[in-house]
């Protein structure tokens, strides 16, 4: 009992400070206008391993093309898209990753539905994922 009071001050003091790295991320993004994803999910020390990523889910919406692009025009990165084809229809998942300060690194994502004929046109001319280096 004594030994696992001892590991978890270490952990709970870098799970701090990776919440104060998340913090200055979203006052960066809030005051550049960002817009807000809709989910966030912080991996910090996971089985004593350490993670420092951070996951931002944007909507299933088309807007989200744009958010991501600006994330990572903000925040440097790759942005990269594709058409999956899923039970519910084609979407255009598209994901954007950078490193914040070499603290935390960051994958954004929004998959997005399509219509068929999009989802069709965008297929043909494309074999491979798209990507965006910033």
């Amino acid at each position: 009992m004594a030994d696992d009071e001892i590991t978890s001050i270490p952990e709970q003091s870098h799970m701090r400070g990776l919440a104060a790295t998340v913090t200055l991320i979203f006052d960066l993004a809030e005051t550049a206008g960002l817009p807000d994803p809709c989910s966030m999910t912080v991996y910090g020390i996971i089985e004593g391993r350490v993670h420092d990523y951070v996951t931002l889910q944007f909507p299933a919406v088309d807007a989200s093309r744009t958010a991501l692009v600006e994330w990572v025009l903000c925040f440097g990165g790759v942005l990269s898209s594709e058409i999956k084809q899923r039970e519910t229809g084609p979407q255009l998942w598209v994901s954007a990753e950078f490193t914040f300060e070499d603290l935390v690194t960051v994958h954004a994502f929004a998959h997005i539905p399509l219509p068929e004929t999009e989802a069709i046109t965008s297929t043909e001319q494309a074999s491979e994922p798209d990507e965006l280096w910033l």
